[in-house]
């Protein structure tokens, strides 16, 4: 899947729920930068930064659409992924 492909989906996902709340997350400061969270992101909205984690929060969907729950928060053993 190419990087327009993701921002066209997220883009549509977003669109589709605008009738909907749908936040975006955040990585704290507590992350281990263990890339636990990274695979599990359906719309590839997780990279590594230079001492963590960073979720742009244009593109997360909170997983709608994709899982139940947001799966970064599920898979996160720092508990360091916050809703914003």
């Amino acid at each position: 899947m190419n990087d327009v492909h993701i921002l066209l989906k997220a883009f549509f996902i977003n669109t589709y729920n605008q009738n909907q709340t749908v936040m975006a997350h955040r990585i704290t400061d507590t992350c281990i930068f263990c890339g636990a969270c990274e695979p599990e992101c359906p719309v590839t909205a997780i990279s590594p930064g230079e001492d963590s984690y960073i979720i742009n929060e244009a593109l997360c969907v909170d997983c709608v659409g994709h899982h139940s729950e947001p799966a970064c928060v599920a898979v996160c053993p720092g508990e360091s992924i916050i809703k914003v």
